[in-house]
């Protein structure tokens, strides 16, 4: 039956499990619990948190589960839950110890139009790690997801919960706030 359901609708999963089969949500984890895992880990740089932060994804999208609407996909719902975690855990856990939340190591910097691809030693890749640290927190997460998730705008006006404007001018400002630190 779990191998059947791992090619259902997640609107069919939905239903099945808010009509009480735990087992829908289940296949639902097992979807999706991969992707949220590796978008904690590089939110959070540490296995261990990143494990206990999509356990609490989790956790919260099974009680929660009811509320979803269905305006957007549950992907974007789940990685919005996935997010406020971490920011939740960041700033409760991490507060007194801080640590870069970005490996820019990880960047695709192929792109001729990338401003990224002047990164040549790690001494670079560390500088632009700390510039990234200072954005605003929106500013941060849509870089984040858009270089790291290769999220389009719309995704991430949806896991954001902002106009795809919104995602697309914090986008542009971090890019344009990263390579001014950068030139100073």
């Amino acid at each position: 039956m779990k191998d059947i359901k791992d090619n259902l609708s997640d609107s069919f999963l939905i239903s099945e499990f808010l009509n009480g089969d735990d087992e829908a949500f289940s296949s639902i984890v097992d979807k999706y619990q991969r992707k949220i895992y590796y978008l904690t880990l590089r939110f959070l740089k540490n296995e261990e948190a990143a494990q206990e932060v999509t356990q609490e994804t989790f956790i919260k999208l099974y009680q929660n589960l009811k509320a979803f609407k269905g305006k957007s996909n549950l992907y974007t719902y789940i990685y919005r839950i996935a997010i406020n975690n971490c920011k939740n855990y960041y700033h409760k856990e991490l507060k007194s110890n801080p640590i870069s939340i970005y490996d820019i190591g990880q960047l695709e910097l192929a792109s001729s139009n990338s401003p990224f691809k002047i990164l040549k030693t790690k001494e670079d890749i560390t500088r632009v790690s700390k510039i990234i640290d200072k954005l605003p927190h929106k500013q941060k997460t849509t870089f984040m997801l858009r270089i790291f998730e290769d999220l389009s705008f719309k995704e991430i006006a949806n896991v954001m919960g902002f106009s795809i404007n919104s995602a697309l001018v914090n986008y542009h400002i971090a890019i344009k706030k990263i390579i001014k630190e950068w030139r100073k």
